[in-house]
């Protein structure tokens, strides 16, 4: 069975216990009606990074702790016509069981 983000074409480039980044080839299917990046898809791989990011502890058994999404905003400010898309998180800061993630998208 093909998952979600395989479906996507989203690819896990690294993991550390700092960071994890992923990447996605853009093809047609990721572009919207004017041939940009369609929204969606840069919030897929963002979202996908986070969560591997935020399940460490039981996909690599590095001990994040138990977490869980509560909030994601991305502020979409130029359309772009790119090759290659990929995100990087990085945990800024942890107070108990909430994990503050920095998403930085690069675009190819």
């Amino acid at each position: 069975m093909i998952n979600f983000a395989e479906s996507a074409g989203i690819e896990i480039e690294s993991v550390t216990e700092k960071s994890v980044e992923c990447s996605t080839e853009i093809k047609d299917i990721h572009r919207n009606a004017v041939g940009g990046v369609h929204g969606g898809a840069i919030f897929t791989l963002a979202d996908f990074t986070f969560a591997i990011y935020s399940n460490l502890d039981n996909l690599y058994g590095f001990d994040v702790g138990n977490t869980i999404g509560q909030s994601c905003n991305i502020s979409y400010l130029k359309s772009t016509r790119i090759n290659r898309l990929t995100v990087q998180s990085t945990c800024l800061n942890k107070v108990k069981i909430y994990l503050f993630i920095k998403m930085t998208l690069k675009m190819i």
